[in-house]
């Protein structure tokens, strides 16, 4: 029998939760069609897919490790981040595809060095929204670069381990 504030603030959350899995689960559909029009073999989304998945667990153990809790102003940012972070991954297997599937070969090509580089500007212009006096944008900005950093990391470390683990099945 409430009403007033509380409960308009507590359906707003409701609502604003309902859209971002809405959002979230759209933004993933998009996404593993995007990554088969680009490689147009099932095995490459899964294993693009799962590299980000273990960015992802990554994310989530620092966020846990240092308190960072997800609230409304940074989970506006995890769609985003899934469109990022698997820019890295793309551009590793397409230089695994045109080495054909020489993982040594890539890991000594630029290709790690590019995209290293490329997420460090991301990750350093995002980044600034962490020194904001603003809350929900310090946070937003502290987790666009933890996610950012641990999808590159996933990307030119773990990545080239997932390429090496299913080479019997890429051929």
């Amino acid at each position: 029998n409430a009403t007033g504030m509380p409960v308009v603030q507590q359906k707003a959350g409701l609502i604003v939760i309902q859209s971002f899995n809405i959002a979230l689960t759209i933004s993933i559909i998009f996404l593993i069609i995007f990554i088969y029009l680009i490689f147009k073999r099932f095995l490459y989304v899964l294993i693009s897919v799962l590299s980000l998945l273990i960015a992802f667990m990554f994310s989530v153990f620092i966020m846990i490790l240092f308190n960072i809790n997800l609230n409304f102003a940074n989970m506006i940012a995890l769609p985003l981040l899934y469109s990022l972070g698997i820019s890295f991954t793309i551009y590793f297997i397409k230089r695994f595809i045109q080495y054909e599937g020489k993982i040594d070969s890539v890991i000594s090509s630029n290709t790690p060095k590019a995209i290293i580089f490329s997420a460090a500007t991301t990750m350093g212009s995002f980044s600034t929204l962490a020194i904001s006096s603003h809350s929900g944008t310090s946070s937003m900005g502290l987790l666009l670069f933890i996610c950012l950093l641990m999808t590159v990391l996933s990307a030119v470390f773990i990545l080239p381990v997932l390429l090496s683990s299913f080479k019997f099945l890429i051929k």
